[in-house]
């Protein structure tokens, strides 16, 4: 699914559960599954997501996952992480 297989899935979610971060930075949102198994493995923690396509453009092709509480820079708003200011932190 989306390029995440099951094993790749429970490795994110694994790794997130345990080291429990006050903030993830995922690169590359494409359809939003990663960002979705982020969110699955911790409901609390603040999710930026740099991705050049928001994933709201897959809506109309099929299933795909945007997060309300996901801070995007993505389409429009797309910047390389290195351009990421203090602010967004």
């Amino acid at each position: 699914m989306y390029d995440m297989g099951f094993d790749h899935c429970f490795g994110l979610w694994f790794m997130a559960r345990w080291l429990k971060p006050d903030l993830m930075i995922e690169s590359g949102a494409f359809k939003g599954h990663s960002t979705w198994v982020l969110r699955q493995a911790m409901p609390e923690t603040w999710i930026i997501s740099l991705s050049p396509r928001h994933p709201e453009k897959y809506l109309k092709k099929g299933p795909a996952y945007v997060d309300k509480n996901c801070t995007y820079f993505a389409g429009k708003e797309f910047v390389d992480f290195s351009s990421v200011t203090g602010g967004a932190f």
